[in-house]
């Protein structure tokens, strides 16, 4: 067994687990979760199960972990602890105005999670520990769908009140930041993006793009993402906050 010691609102913490626990503790998603630990959580240890890096292992090179803490109140009544932490992600909703109706492009790629060869979803990506939420969509919009844009054309889709859309908090502590390109375009170029294929071979990204009406989307995907992104945008245009 593998041990390092790390503080969370002040307290010394045990963390222990599979090799490579104390490079595990110094990436941007764990360093981010301590980080930002509610003190009512009373942390006695960290167990980590497992973890998955892109390439060697180092902080930078984390990509998911799985741990599960001895955690509970201040009344010390037990609180689940099991965590599969993946950090932030962005997605983007693309509205596609075309002869006065709105389209949306999905893509379509492998979810092996969900046993789904070819699972529709809006362009998303996670993030590269820069911070740079806009930037990462840009570069994602580009690798996913082909679209290329000036990054300032996006425009955030989350209210700041809440800064994030949070997917799963039951056992996940990813957050998305949620953003809308909207473009007029032409019946021709709309058509040339329909089942175009897409995606970073050494990513491993295999993708074929869907193109339908932005007002299908409860009926074509079951994605968060998507589902969240549309109520967002409905949201917004309701309140004249875009047109």
């Amino acid at each position: 067994m593998y041990t390092t010691v790390v503080e969370i609102n002040g307290k010394k913490i045990e963390v222990y687990g599979v090799m490579f626990v104390s490079v595990a503790v110094k990436s941007k998603i764990f360093q981010n979760f301590i980080k930002n630990m509610d003190p009512r959580f009373i942390v006695q240890s960290i167990e980590i199960q497992a973890i998955d890096f892109r390439g060697a292992p180092s902080p930078e090179n984390v990509l998911f972990l799985k741990m599960k803490a001895d955690v509970a109140n201040e009344n010390g009544r037990f609180i689940p602890g099991s965590v599969f932490m993946r950090g932030g992600a962005v997605a983007i909703l693309l509205v596609l105005e075309c002869e006065r109706e709105e389209y949306t492009v999905l893509t379509r790629q492998p979810r092996f999670a969900m046993g789904d060869f070819d699972f529709p979803e809006i362009p998303a990506g996670m993030l590269d520990g820069s911070g740079d939420f806009i930037g990462i969509a840009a570069k994602e919009l580009a690798e996913e769908t082909g679209i290329k844009i000036n990054k300032d054309k996006l425009i955030p889709l989350n209210p700041k009140e809440m800064g994030v859309m949070v997917p799963s908090a039951g056992g996940c502590d990813e957050f998305l930041k949620l953003f809308l390109l909207k473009e007029e375009i032409t019946r021709d170029e709309l058509m040339k993006l329909a089942g175009k294929c897409t995606g970073v071979a050494k990513e491993n990204e295999y993708i074929v793009l869907d193109v339908i009406r932005l007002r299908d989307i409860p009926i074509k995907t079951p994605d968060g993402k998507a589902l969240s992104a549309l109520a967002l945008y409905d949201y917004l245009l309701n309140k004249d906050e875009i047109k």
